[in-house]
């Protein structure tokens, strides 16, 4: 059952798991289609139960992991463990190096520590061999639940829920669903995943996240030149960049009309209008923060940063106020050398585990996580508040131990 492509050998699939592993997949699905919890709440709220909804999320995951522990727990080490409660605990005594932050700390640290955080331990318990097939069916599965979403937006009953800042929420929450639908296709040419990466990658443009767009682009392009399997890999890269240069030719016709198609179903034209204005990486609204940010780090004479959540405190402690950058989050939050030496750790550990599962199908699977789970970092988003970003460091970490063990390397 190793090459999925039916609904029905997905289903078999999915079946064919035990009770502990149902639950497992389960959980992974609500960490990889984040849209579903919010999905629910609405759910909730129409049926008239929505008191639940505060504390539904939680109560989703900690009872999957009850439910899965058994599973959950095999992949995990006593590091993993020490890693999450030593982070934990070091942000919410940093004030006592840096006493600016304990405001910030005070009020933002509970949500890091107890809300994204323990996603490291459940992107530690993921077995890329063992489970692949489970990513294969979220990937489908999310996306189809994904496209539900994007029509109740369509149809007005999802603003409420997403808000209506550009549906940034909505996009990034659709993009691994898209990203592993794509990796499928690359993978099993069939109808259904063609379809749904079509699908999901006009959605991804109408949503109007210029980051989602760049993941998507970047990860299909990565897989077919870097992990794509050719029986002439020199002709099928030159009939890529062939076709590539020939949609380029034609991309302001058919932008053209997918802007319209975009605009009569009532979603936003902000990336088209970006692309055919030829301004598609402007960060006019942003370079206010950068240049803010980086005056900081020039000042700070120690390179020791000032502390967890200082963006936050430079720009009005709000939970949407931060450096929108990893790289300058990082050295603000801990100075020039040990922020980039922390950037270049996390780049360093996941290029070797690309590197070192080269010859197998799970380096496309880390490539699809790295492109949904840490790219976006560079231009919204904090990695103080994304557990998306936790779960990929989970993932990295415990596949550098599994290959220097050669557990994933044939």
């Amino acid at each position: 059952m190793s090459n999925l492509v039916t609904n029905k050998s997905y289903w078999q699939y999915y079946k064919s798991l035990h009770f502990n592993e149902k639950c497992l997949m389960i959980l992974y699905f609500f960490a990889l289609v984040p849209c579903s919890i919010p999905l629910l709440m609405g759910i909730n709220t129409r049926i008239g139960i929505s008191a639940i909804n505060p504390v539904l999320e939680i109560v989703i995951f900690i009872a999957l992991i009850v439910l899965s522990f058994r599973v959950f727990v095999h992949e995990l080490k006593w590091w993993d463990f020490a890693l999450v409660i030593g982070i934990g605990w070091f942000v919410f005594w940093s004030p006592n190096i840096y006493p600016q932050t304990y405001l910030a700390v005070f009020e933002f640290a509970p949500y890091f520590v107890f809300g994204c955080l323990p996603f490291y331990l459940i992107g530690a318990s993921i077995n890329l061999i063992r489970y692949e097939n489970m990513f294969k069916c979220i990937g489908r599965w999310g996306l189809i639940v994904n496209i539900f979403i994007c029509i109740l937006a369509v149809l007005g009953f999802a603003q409420k829920i997403f808000g209506d800042d550009n549906n940034m929420q909505l996009a990034y929450g659709v993009l691994p669903s898209v990203i592993l639908v794509a990796r499928n296709q690359m993978r099993h040419s069939n109808h259904i995943d063609l379809s749904l990466t079509i699908v999901g990658a006009f959605l991804i443009l109408s949503l109007g996240c210029r980051g989602a767009l760049l993941a998507l682009v970047l990860y299909i392009a990565s897989d077919l030149f870097l992990f794509k399997k050719y029986k002439n890999a020199v002709s099928a890269r030159i009939k890529i960049i062939i076709a590539t240069m020939f949609c380029y030719l034609l991309s302001e016709p058919i932008l053209l009309i997918m802007e319209a198609i975009t605009s009569s179903l009532g979603f936003g034209t902000r990336v088209y209008d970006k692309l055919l204005g030829g301004n598609i990486v402007n960060t006019d609204t942003r370079d206010w923060i950068y240049d803010l940010v980086s005056e900081y780090i020039a000042f700070d004479k120690e390179h020791i940063g000032y502390g967890f959540f200082y963006d936050r405190v430079l720009m009005g402690m709000e939970a949407s106020s931060y450096a929108h950058n990893i790289i300058y989050e990082l050295m603000l939050n801990f100075g020039l050398y040990i922020g980039g030496a922390l950037f270049i750790l996390i780049i360093s550990i996941f290029l070797m585990d690309l590197f070192k599962t080269r010859k197998n199908e799970i380096s496309s699977l880390i490539l699809a996580f790295f492109c949904f789970c840490f790219v976006c970092l560079f231009f919204s988003s904090s990695y103080l508040c994304n557990k998306s970003f936790w779960l990929f460091i989970g993932l990295i970490v415990t596949t550098f131990f599994k290959v220097r063990n050669k557990y994933y390397i044939k």
